[in-house]
C-alpha cells in the first residue's frame, strides 16, 4: 500500500489531497484533481519524501510519492 500526496499551493496556504495507489477511487480523484490544477495553469512538481531534488512533470503520476501544484505567477 502506497500513500501519495499532492500539495497545493494557494493564496491562502495549502491544500493536501492524499491517495492510496492500490485504490482505483482515490487514484482516479486525484487524477481528475491533478488534470484540473494543469488545465487552469498550475505547474507540478514531483519530490521524493526523502527530500531528493524534484523534477518538473506533465502527467499525473499515481505511484509519485509526493506532487507539489504551484500556481501561475503574474509578473508586473
Amino acid at each position: 500500500m502506497a500513500k501519495c500526496e499532492m500539495a497545493i499551493m494557494g493564496g491562502s496556504g495549502d491544500t493536501k489531497v492524499m491517495w492510496d495507489s492500490e485504490q482505483e477511487a482515490e487514484v482516479e480523484n486525484a487524477r481528475r484533481t491533478f488534470n484540473d490544477l494543469r488545465g487552469r495553469g498550475y505547474a507540478a512538481f514531483a519530490v521524493r519524501t526523502s527530500g531528493e531534488k524534484g523534477r518538473q512533470v506533465t502527467e499525473f503520476d499515481p505511484e509519485a510519492e509526493k506532487l507539489i501544484m504551484v500556481p501561475q505567477i503574474a509578473g508586473g
